[in-house]
């Protein structure tokens, strides 16, 4: 079971990726191959996209920020309960873009959505986020790239990089 659960965690993330081939030629696969993937119809992908919306109050911008308006990017998924979970990266756009500070300036927070079908979320406001603590230097600039696995215990761990703070 636990095998099957992680194959299906797979498929699901490749299909949110779109590293699948409509055409494929099912001949040159080998039984122990996964696959083959099927892209889902026109119109499905991205499933998650920016929302200009949805706001929250940033602790250290002391305001309230569009967290999630300029991108949604890398979500890590289980499944729990007939319920897929979704932690994925929400950048705000506060801070505009500038490619020379090698990407945003924005700061990233990991969102919460939930779906049962695999296509229609319902959002939750962040579930991580930079505070002024302990933390501030290592990810005071956000919280990115979730991945997430359950342990053996059947609980659940959340790892994620913390980015520096770039300078205002």
């Amino acid at each position: 079971m636990w095998f099957y659960n992680r194959l299906f965690v797979c498929v699901f993330i490749m299909s949110f990726c779109g590293l699948v081939n409509a055409q494929i030629d099912t001949s040159i696969y080998k039984d122990w191959m996964i696959g083959p993937f099927e892209k889902e119809p026109e119109g499905i992908n991205p499933i998650l996209g920016p929302n200009f919306d949805s706001k929250f109050y940033c602790p250290l911008e002391r305001k309230e920020v569009r967290w999630e308006s300029r991108a949604i990017i890398g979500g890590a998924v289980v499944v729990k309960d007939n319920q897929i979970f979704m932690i994925y990266q929400g950048e705000d756009d506060s801070r505009g873009y500038n490619l020379h500070t090698h990407g945003s300036p924005s700061i990233m927070r990991l969102g919460l959505a939930v779906s049962s079908d695999g296509i229609n979320f319902t959002r939750r406001s962040p579930v991580l986020y930079p505070q002024d603590d302990l933390f501030l230097d290592k990810e005071g600039g956000g919280c990115e790239i979730p991945r997430l696995v359950e342990s053996p215990d059947g609980g659940y761990v959340l790892l994620y990089d913390g980015c520096s703070r770039l300078p205002d």
